[in-house]
């Protein structure tokens, strides 16, 4: 497996999108690894016994001179373009930044979290979570390219020191009725980059906060037993911010929402916590 080595990093970074530019400089360089085929399994955990169902075949990742990651994969046997998935189709791609399974989301020890959600007639939509210790807190990222890549600087990924970088992918397709589950490696082990740098480095806060005066109240809206990306779709459509948890429940489909905080009905400007079943496996999706 490759690895990848950055360089000095002089100053600070800006999000991707911002307008002032960035000092910060890496050594370019890219990486990949392939996933293996036929993979995918159903939500009882049953493999494809066709062979048919969309796969992830593989997972890029490149490191630019001005200290950003782009990560994306490589789709096969999917029925859509590749400039969109499907309405309820999610890729996403698990970072555990720090190398420490023990700070971050488990089972993989996440602490960033890219999530693309499909749009049938257009880009999807895409997030990134970052770990706060009970769940997944999100922002808005610019629409992906094909399969959910996306590029995100290292101040938004919490890289300030040298580490590995160790990546798992996610996804949900959904053929003809059936939800497909696809996790690479498969194997629960993780696609390692290593990012190092000569001399310190102290980045600002990519996501400033937002003052109090300038926050807008919302309505939580019933989400009970709705699925996590039209659950995302509603609170967006309320004016609600979110963030997500998982947790495995026996009672409720995978990937549907349980509850959320403050309960539906109540008005807040607090962040909305929404609990979505993982299903009672062994987290072979996230969703």
């Amino acid at each position: 497996m490759a690895a990848l080595a950055a360089g000095a990093v002089t100053a600070g970074l800006a999000h991707p999108g911002s307008s002032s530019a960035s000092t910060c400089q890496s050594l370019p360089g890219t990486t990949s690894f392939a996933d293996g085929r036929y993979d995918a399994v159903d939500a009882n955990g049953v493999p494809d016994p066709t062979g048919q169902a969309p796969d992830i075949t593989s997972v890029d990742v490149a490191v630019s001179a001005s200290c950003q990651l782009t990560i994306g994969a490589t789709v096969e046997r999917h029925s859509r373009p590749p400039y969109s998935l499907s309405d309820g189709e999610t890729i996403g791609f698990l970072l555990d930044v720090d190398s420490n399974r023990a700070t971050g989301a488990p089972p993989t020890g996440a602490d960033r979290q890219i999530m693309t959600y499909g749009n049938a007639d257009a880009p999807g939509i895409s997030r990134l979570g970052t770990w706060t210790g009970g769940g997944f807190s999100y922002v808005e990222l610019p629409a992906p390219l094909p399969w959910g890549r996306q590029t995100v600087s290292f101040a938004a990924l919490g890289i300030s020191a040298p580490t590995t970088v160790r990546i798992t992918a996610v996804a949900v397709f959904v053929v003809g009725g059936t939800s497909w589950f696809e996790r690479a490696p498969g194997d629960d082990s993780a696609f390692a980059v290593r990012i190092a740098f000569a001399g310190g480095y102290s980045p600002p806060s990519p996501w400033p906060e937002v003052p109090q005066a300038h926050r807008v109240a919302c309505t939580v809206p019933d989400l009970r037993r709705t699925s996590a990306w039209r659950a995302r779709r509603r609170l967006r459509t309320a004016g609600c911010r979110a963030r997500f948890v998982f947790v495995r429940d026996r009672r409720a489909p995978r990937g549907t929402v349980i509850g959320t905080s403050p309960r539906a009905g109540r008005t807040t400007w607090a962040t909305v916590t929404v609990t979505i079943s993982a299903g009672a496996g062994r987290g072979k999706a996230v969703v």
